[in-house]
């Protein structure tokens, strides 16, 4: 629900900035939006900074809870099977985060070579 809540800020944000990346629909333009692919790398690599911290955090925030859990559950089972839950979320949640960035440079690199 954060990424959601942060992503909207983002694209608000964006949308308010007044930039003129795309024209009005009936201006008859037939150019891209994005002229330069440096200014879309550049925008890029602005959301996947956004999306790697915002993920990051969630993996913390999991990790934390998980001992949390680890340690009040005790011989509890419900509470050790809570917390193994919440540690395989935040392993999720990092490799969503690195593949976030590795995508973001194969975009990059296809895009700067033209291929």
């Amino acid at each position: 629900m954060a990424v959601v809540a942060s992503f909207l800020a983002l694209t608000a944000h964006a949308a308010s900035s007044g930039s003129d990346l795309v024209g009005p629909l009936n201006s008859g333009s037939t150019a891209s939006p994005v002229s330069n692919p440096s200014d879309f790398g550049a925008i890029l690599e602005k959301i996947v900074a956004w999306i790697y911290t915002a993920f990051f955090i969630v993996a913390v925030l999991f990790f934390l809870l998980a001992a949390y859990n680890f340690m009040l559950g005790g011989s509890n089972e419900e509470h050790v099977k809570t917390a193994k839950n919440q540690l395989k979320w935040g392993v999720v949640a990092i490799v969503v985060a690195l593949l976030s960035v590795g995508v973001s440079y194969a975009i990059d690199s296809f895009l700067r070579t033209g291929a």
